[in-house]
This record gives C-alpha cells, sequence and structure tokens, in this order.
C-alpha cells in the first residue's frame, strides 16, 4: 500500500513502498510514439525511388512502397502545389504524420510515400484516418497477388 509523505519527509530521505505511478508506465511506451529521422524519407533519391513501386489509390491519397533492405520503415509524405497553398499543404502533411505515428503496427519493413490528392484539404484527421486505415491491408495483399501472377 503507498504511503503519502509530507515534503519534509521527502526530503529526509523517508523510505516507503510506493506502487509505479500511471506516469512512469506510459513514459515506458512514448518512444514507440515517436517518429524519428530515421523513420522518414528525407533524400530526393529516396523519393524517386519510390516512383517505380507499388501503388495504392484511395478517393484522397495515393500510397507507394517499395521494399528496402534497411531494417526500419521509413515514410515520406508529399503534397504537390496544386493542393491548397503552403498553410494547407502542411497541414495535410501534419495530419499525415500523425496518423502514421499513431499507427505504426499497420506498416511493416519498407519505404512508405503518402502523396495527397487534389480535395485532400477538405478532409478532418478522422476522416484522413478512416480512408487510410484499411490501405496498408490493401496494398499487402496487391503485393502479394502480384507476386503470386
Amino acid at each position: 500500500m503507498a504511503v503519502s509523505l509530507s515534503r519534509e519527509e521527502e526530503l529526509k530521505g523517508g523510505s516507503v513502498f510506493l506502487s509505479p505511478s500511471p506516469v512512469s508506465n506510459i513514459s515506458n511506451c512514448l518512444p514507440c510514439y515517436g517518429f524519428a529521422k530515421e523513420e522518414r524519407l528525407r533524400r530526393r533519391a529516396d523519393f524517386l525511388r519510390l516512383s517505380s513501386a507499388f501503388k495504392l489509390h484511395t478517393a484522397h491519397f495515393i500510397l507507394l512502397y517499395l521494399e528496402s533492405n534497411q531494417d526500419a520503415t521509413r515514410v515520406g509524405f508529399t503534397v504537390s502545389k496544386k493542393v491548397g497553398n503552403a498553410v494547407i499543404r502542411n497541414h495535410i502533411k501534419r495530419r499525415l504524420r500523425e496518423f502514421y505515428r499513431l499507427n505504426k503496427t499497420l506498416f511493416w519493413k519498407g519505404d512508405f510515400n503518402f502523396i495527397a490528392k487534389k480535395g485532400a484539404e477538405a478532409l478532418t484527421y478522422h476522416q484522413i484516418a478512416n480512408e487510410l486505415a484499411a490501405a496498408p491491408g490493401r496494398l499487402r495483399h496487391k503485393i502479394c497477388s502480384t507476386e503470386r501472377s
């Protein structure tokens, strides 16, 4: 059972058994929700390589995938100038990054690129998430059916 100490007792070094706080459990989980530089496609060559990749079209996005010899999943986000102004494009990219960050488990090893189509600027985060949630599974199915042929 946890016993609370007064501030003075804590400073004196009073020892009591304290159960782990829920905050400490959360901090152990936080790194899995991060989005490190190693997970990003950053070089132009990486994006160009993806142009010959597997493509999956949804109503407002194109998802590209290419197998990689690296041990990580890397992701890039592309929004062309045909979609809104710079503020709108950055807003779409922020929403896409958030979708990926919270749904990393849907993606496997390789390079992915999300390309926004015209009309994506009108979507809320939840609409983007609903549209893209099934996309990795559909892409995997498409890849498997292509390999069998």
